[in-house]
């Protein structure tokens, strides 16, 4: 266990409720897959409210008579809960390249599917077009193919055009060194994921058919390489496109204001992408279920009763989904909450003199209302937190200081996306999807690598650069000869 990893620890445990003692997994012990879905015996007596305030307490209630009460009456009881330091998982654990690691992510077995895909593609077009110059491709083509886009990123050049890449005046040789342009840019535009042939009829089914074969083993290879640590967050991630999609999304005050929404599930220690679900629009909910409470469930299902906490925004958060989180899949939750929810109070949402803070409680959650300027409210909840407390030098929630440190997540994982991003424009959903799925594996890749390295971190642009090489490297060996 290194002193970086005790200090983030210990600076994430000084927004968690005093009166409780903690039990440490630490890195060192053995891997145990086991662990990952381990039940905590936590004795909870903050979520029995069947008896009542007691007499110094005042009730206040939501629009829909929700109630709250004013003073949490009841004795916090001492629990035990462990702490998860996140490290690499099976395969993982013994890696010793970036090839490597970036190979658990993305394996042979699933390269093989895009390269069978994509001869059927040259195939049909070398047949339509009379003409035989295309060969087809093999994995060693493709992973030159995949390391020349990675290639781009890293020079920040991914939005040039093919003709200054491969100019005779360009100061970088490895583009021609390792594949000529027509072909780079025929096999971009040949790169299939799926049967076209039955494309039709599985998207009846599956909007994301034409993706979806390499995306689930993608997800399932992120999974199942990586022990998460005790706090994730689930965040929205976009993937700016400008062709058509079926449920492409449109946000006028985002820098990318069109593209495809992302949900995923991050690791607040490291950013590592645990889990992700393209948006598509129609998706088959629990009955009663919203779509945000379907993202929650479904992306949080590796982490299920384990005692973990999870920390989103208002688009995801709501008070039957805290509690339902909390009481079948044994998840703590922090986040914000809008103020038209009917749970809350209407005094909660009124403006007040800056600095003022307002705690509910009610079921073993913290409902915190908190001014910190003139004509601002915040309204956040959390069943992690069984008591309301304010900071002596800020005046504001612990509640919101323990939001703020986690949710910056999904920020610092869009910053490493967009470091060495290597999409390239295109009109085809499924390639922009295929593209967002290589910067996500580059990112992911570089943190099972250093959670094995012993020796000092790799930086993101070393990372990169050792396994670009390694992609192209066996592909000049072979057009040398």
């Amino acid at each position: 266990m290194t002193q970086r990893n005790l200090e983030e620890i210990q600076s994430l445990l000084r927004g968690l409720p005093l009166g409780t003692s903690y039990e440490i997994l630490s890195q060192d012990e053995p891997n145990n897959e086991e662990a990952f879905h381990e039940v905590d015996d936590i004795q909870d007596a903050d979520e029995d409210t069947a008896q009542g305030p007691s007499h110094s307490q005042l009730v206040i209630r939501g629009r829909n008579n929700y109630r709250w009460y004013t003073n949490n009456s009841e004795i916090p009881v001492q629990h035990v809960s462990q702490i998860y330091f996140a490290k690499p998982n099976g395969d993982a654990m013994n890696i010793k390249t970036p090839l490597e690691a970036w190979s658990l992510l993305f394996p042979n077995n699933l390269l093989e599917i895009i390269v069978r895909h994509t001869n059927e593609e040259i195939r049909r077009r070398a047949e339509y077009q009379n003409e035989d110059l295309h060969r087809e491709t093999n994995l060693v083509e493709l992973k030159a193919l995949l390391g020349l886009l990675y290639f781009t990123g890293l020079e920040k050049q991914n939005a040039s055009s093919t003709e200054d890449l491969w100019t005779p005046l360009s100061r970088y040789n490895m583009y021609e060194a390792a594949m000529d342009r027509h072909r780079f840019y025929f096999l971009l535009a040949c790169l299939t994921f799926d049967d076209k042939a039955t494309r039709i009829e599985r998207q009846r089914a599956q909007q994301l058919a034409p993706i979806k074969e390499i995306w689930d083993l993608f997800i399932w290879n992120c999974m199942r390489n990586y022990f998460p640590s005790s706090y994730c967050t689930i965040d929205q991630h976009f993937l700016k496109f400008e062709g058509r999609f079926c449920s492409k999304v449109f946000i006028p005050n985002k820098p990318k204001k069109s593209g495809i929404k992302i949900v995923c599930m991050n690791d607040v220690q490291t950013s590592y992408l645990i889990n992700a679900e393209p948006y598509a629009g129609r998706i088959r909910t629990l009955p009663g279920e919203s779509v945000t409470s379907y993202y929650v469930r479904k992306l949080s299902e590796s982490i299920h009763h384990t005692g973990r906490n999870i920390t989103c925004d208002n688009w995801f958060m709501s008070v039957d989904l805290v509690r339902k989180m909390k009481t079948q899949y044994n998840l703590s939750m922090v986040g914000t909450l809008r103020k038209n929810t009917w749970d809350i109070p209407s005094s909660f949402t009124r403006n007040a003199t800056p600095g003022t803070v307002r705690f509910g409680y009610n079921e073993g959650n913290t409902l915190v209302s908190y001014c910190p300027e003139s004509k601002k409210v915040l309204i956040l909840l959390s069943s992690l937190h069984k008591t309301g407390r304010v900071k002596n030098d800020t005046g504001s929630p612990e509640i919101l200081d323990f939001y703020n440190r986690t949710k910056k997540v999904s920020d610092r994982f869009d910053q490493m996306c967009q470091t060495c991003n290597c999409a390239r424009h295109t009109s085809r959903w499924p390639l922009r999807i295929f593209f967002g799925m290589l910067d996500y594996a580059g990112v992911n890749s570089l943190v099972l690598y250093n959670l094995q390295s012993s020796d000092i971190e790799t930086s993101q642009t070393n990372f990169n650069k050792a396994l670009t090489d390694a992609l192209i490297q066996p592909h000049i060996r072979a057009r040398l000869k």
